[in-house]
This record gives structure tokens, sequence and C-alpha cells, in this order.
């Protein structure tokens, strides 16, 4: 079976898509957003990110501060990925 990012970069193997490291994030990819006249995004569950801060070591406030302020505020070019904060139903 592919690991996601391996079949990321195998479909868009002249896109920089993948920014976040470790390779643990990638449980986090839920898909690639595209939209006429922009570069593809890998985009993430934020939730799913959370998750995975909080098991790098980080309490649930502390991934939340290191989400928004390191993640989510980062600009990586027209590559930039994006965030999906799922609704509750």
């Amino acid at each position: 079976m592919k690991k996601i990012r391996e079949t990321i970069q195998s479909q868009y193997p002249d896109d920089p898509l993948l920014f976040m490291d470790p390779a643990d994030y990638d449980k986090a990819i839920i898909g690639i957003a595209q939209s006429k006249g922009n570069k593809p995004k890998v985009t993430y569950d934020v939730n799913k990110v959370i998750k995975v801060n909080i098991k790098m070591g980080m309490t649930e406030e502390e991934s939340w501060d290191f989400f928004f302020y390191n993640q989510e505020s980062a600009y990586v070019g027209e590559y930039t990925p994006l965030f999906l904060f799922p609704l509750e139903k």
C-alpha cells in the first residue's frame, strides 16, 4: 500500500506540496485542493494536526498555540498548505 506522501509526490511530481515535517503530519492530510488559476495545495484536517502535535509532547493548549502561530500562519509561497476546520454535525 502506497503512503500518502508517495502518492502525492507521484501524482504531482513538479509541485512541491509537502512542507510539514516530520512525516507524522501525513496522517492529517485529507486531500489536495485546487481551484482555477491557483496551484494545488495539500489540505490538512486541523483536528488531526492538533493530535499529532499532542503526540509530539505538547499539551492541548500548547498544541493549539503552536498550530496558530507556527503552522496556520506560515507562508511558504504559492503552495502554502490549507487547513480545514471540520464542521460539527
